[in-house]
């Protein structure tokens, strides 16, 4: 019979013997222990921010992958400390930042070789709306607002 059980063990022998090793339950085994919900809410990563938008791309290597946007700022670029990292030899380190504040989307131009592009006109500030198609080096992205 197992642990669960409700018939008592007989002692077995201390060598396992031709039945095998004891199958007793550990010293510290409680049978009355019961099931125990635990709050794991103080477990929750601090870091983790609720998605805001993201931008998709539509072309190149890294065509259809999506990249989630975060209230704050939202840099791309080639560097890998950038939050959206693109491969794309076109790119400055890093490029343009996507800022979301107050239910606003500005995409600001870093100063970067390139340009960035918004709907084929070169910007350097913008304000960005749902649908916008954005382009960075030679990335075409969509951008999409949850807002």
């Amino acid at each position: 019979m197992g642990w669960f059980s409700r018939k008592e063990k007989k002692p077995a022998s201390s060598g396992g013997g031709a039945r095998g090793p004891s199958r007793e339950a550990p010293a510290d085994y409680d049978q009355g222990m019961k099931t125990q919900a635990i709050d794991i809410t103080g477990l929750v990563d601090d870091r983790a921010q609720d998605v805001v938008g993201w931008v998709v791309c539509l072309n190149g290597a890294l065509r259809g992958k999506d990249f989630r946007l975060v209230t704050g700022k939202n840099v791309m670029g080639t560097a890998a400390d950038c939050d959206i990292v693109l491969t794309d030899g076109y790119l400055s380190a890093k490029h343009s930042v996507i800022r979301h504040e107050e239910g606003r989307f500005m995409l600001v131009d870093l100063d970067s070789t390139n340009g960035t592009f918004v709907n084929d006109r070169r910007v350097s500030k913008t304000e960005l709306i749902d649908n916008d198609k954005l382009r960075i080096g030679r990335t075409e992205m969509k951008f999409k607002s949850l807002f």
